[in-house]
């Protein structure tokens, strides 16, 4: 997995923040769009394979962040999250392209 592969989660043990999850959601575009719409356009660069379905991973992607996140704030504990989101970029990293 690269280092660049989750910029909005923790980076050295730092814990994401109520106030990052809250900015998230209310971004113009829920992150299921977001995902589907970067996803897409990776397919279309030849950067995943074709038979990557860009909105399931989407979906992927945005059922670990949500569900990372609800249990973020349950447990006052980003391990969950962090989990969450790196088990799905490692099957969406599946995908990859070879090159």
């Amino acid at each position: 997995m690269s280092s660049t592969a989750l910029p909005v989660v923790a980076r050295s043990g730092e814990r994401v923040s109520a106030a990052n999850i809250s900015a998230w959601a209310r971004l113009p575009a829920r992150p299921y769009e977001l995902f589907k719409c970067g996803l897409s356009k990776m397919r279309e660069r030849g950067e995943l394979r074709p038979e990557a379905d860009p909105a399931a991973l989407a979906h992927l992607l945005t059922a670990a962040f949500q569900g990372g996140a609800l249990l973020d704030q349950a447990a006052g504990d980003s391990t969950p999250l962090r989990d969450a989101l790196y088990g799905a970029l490692a099957y969406v990293e599946s995908f990859a392209a070879d090159r």
